[in-house]
């Protein structure tokens, strides 16, 4: 239901999604909520699949992924088949701002009315969608929010016919398929208090990245190492599960370098005998590695470690500043967003174990270590007067800066040809 890339028969860590998104706005013109819509790419108008169902989950999925704050402060509306709703699938979604929508049915089971009336007590807007005011549905419609009217199939004079259908309903009605501003014109003077349609602006395709299972592993392994309370037990089992770590952790341990006169044949063992700090060490760059993207550079991860080893080599020596060792991190983390190809905005919320001063710099806030970062790209940038006034606040000078970026760029190389 997505479009996967491939390169050289291989598949990509990660997928694009699409969904559309439609803005419904209120009687004051202001966008109250946006309604989502599946879509198989970016290049189509309308949603075309066989399972709606299906259709339902790449859309949450999707939404799951996008960096859009519009979300934030406005109601989405998702269409739920009936089969989604009886499995509790809205559930996964937030309240405060979920919208659960569903075609008015011919018939209603009583174990779908129970579950709307669920969805309800859990705090959810109801929606009926193409509310055909049937008589028999009054029970279920007693119960939404909000009823929605297709407009282009009704006319005129029928509309005000169906919103005065059924009396008693508390529910406010939203007009849909708006194409002409002569059919806004005469909708205003009726009942409605949300509108939407082609008239106001037709759904956006929006693309987003998917990232996939393994690639969530190993951000699981970069929240626990990122914990100061490691769970060694914890961290073992996850290990296993990549198959590539597994093996190179083993065979690091089983080489030369470590001399063991017995072979190191689990996970376990090997976690254990390494220890939390010095597996913490091998993972970030083991995990940082991974994380580059097929066709990207291998010039991201060397720079992504050459940042981390400067911030924390110039700290050091700092006169003004204690040392710190989540600038190293922040470091090794702040090109993330060019390595996933993601927002760094979605980086940090996927990263979420991290101390809150890595993740707000990482985000391009002022924070006590934005100087440090900010030096460093000014270097690396030859801006030589960034590079200057940073140097003044940290206290730091430039022959010490010029030492550190030489031995930390040979560091860097030097650890990628180990792991």
């Amino acid at each position: 239901m997505s479009k996967k890339t491939t390169s050289n028969n291989s598949e990509h860590a990660y997928s694009n999604a699409f969904y559309a998104r439609q803005p419904i706005f209120n009687r004051m013109m202001k966008v109250w909520g946006y309604e989502l819509f599946y879509r198989q790419n970016e290049d189509v108008d309308s949603a075309i699949y066989l399972d709606g169902f299906k259709a339902t989950m790449e859309v949450m999925a999707s939404l799951a992924l996008s960096p859009d704050d519009k979300f934030k402060s406005a109601k989405v509306i998702i269409n739920f088949p009936e089969q989604a709703i009886l499995e509790e699938i809205p559930f996964s979604m937030h309240p405060q701002n979920t919208v659960v929508q569903f075609t008015d049915p011919d018939e209603v089971s009583p174990e779908f009315l129970e579950m709307i009336i669920k969805v309800k007590d859990r705090g959810y807007t109801v929606s009926i969608d193409d509310f055909s005011a049937q008589y028999t549905n009054t029970e279920l419609y007693m119960l939404a929010d909000i009823m929605t009217l297709n407009i282009s199939k009704l006319e005129t004079s029928h509309i005000s016919q169906y919103i005065q259908a059924i009396g008693g309903l508390k529910g406010k009605f939203l007009a849909k398929n708006i194409e002409s501003e002569e059919q806004f014109a005469s909708l205003k003077t009726l009942d409605f208090s949300y509108y939407q349609g082609y008239f106001f602006k037709r759904p956006k395709t929006e693309v987003v990245r998917k990232i996939s299972s393994n690639e969530m592993l190993r951000f699981n392994l970069m929240e626990m190492i990122n914990n100061d309370d490691i769970d060694l037990g914890e961290l073992s089992r996850t290990i296993e599960k990549d198959v590539s770590l597994s093996v190179r952790l083993l065979n690091l341990l089983n080489s030369p370098a470590y001399g063991l006169t017995a072979k190191m044949s689990s996970i376990q063992q090997a976690v254990v005998y390494l220890g939390g700090d010095q597996l913490r060490h091998w993972l970030r760059v083991v995990l940082l590695t991974d994380m580059k993207q097929p066709g990207k550079s291998a010039e991201l991860t060397i720079l992504s470690l050459q940042r981390a080893k400067v911030m924390e080599s110039l700290n050091a020596i700092s006169a003004d500043v204690k040392p710190d060792e989540r600038l190293f991190l922040v470091g090794l983390f702040s090109l993330l967003d060019a390595m996933l190809e993601l927002p760094m905005s979605r980086v940090v919320q996927l990263l979420s174990a991290l101390d809150d001063t890595i993740r707000y710099t990482l985000d391009g806030r002022e924070t006590k270590f934005w100087p440090w970062l900010t030096l460093i790209e000014a270097m690396e940038k030859s801006d030589w007067d960034t590079v200057g006034a940073m140097a003044a606040t940290l206290d730091l000078e430039a022959s010490d800066i010029m030492k550190c970026y030489k031995e930390a760029m040979e560091w860097a190389n030097t650890v990628l040809t180990c792991v």
